[in-house]
């Protein structure tokens, strides 16, 4: 699992990533036809890639979420759940996945309901 973990994360987001890219361009279609955009970030488990892997990988998880939030935070209205389920909440344990508990699922929802309820006011 820990290769895997590597595989998935071990990367670094910076304007030239070609899905960094593909963002600005959904954004910029939103923006033009003005349309709402809600970005969110599903929760990682970042507690157990540190575990397995160390802090560097736990630090460019955590890093590129920032990114994210940085670059589109007031260009669209966005949802960092990122880092808010604890391992415990994880079901897989073979495969780092977004599989969640029914509590993981719930807090994860509730999150969005309340950013959604700033929205639509």
């Amino acid at each position: 699992i820990a290769c895997h973990f590597i595989k998935n994360y071990a990367f670094v987001l910076n304007e030239n990533n070609p899905r960094v890219k593909d963002f600005d361009d959904i954004v910029s279609i939103c923006k033009a036809k003005k349309i709402k955009l809600i970005i969110h970030l599903l929760p990682e488990n970042i507690e157990r890639a540190n575990e397995l892997c160390g802090a560097d990988l736990s630090n460019i998880i955590k890093n590129n979420a920032y990114f994210l939030k940085r670059r589109y935070g007031k260009k669209s209205y966005f949802i960092d759940n990122s880092s808010i389920l604890s391992d415990t909440f994880f079901i897989d344990r073979e495969w780092p996945t977004e599989h969640y508990i029914f509590r993981g699922r719930y807090n994860i929802a509730f999150s969005i309901n309340e950013k959604l309820k700033l929205i639509y006011q």
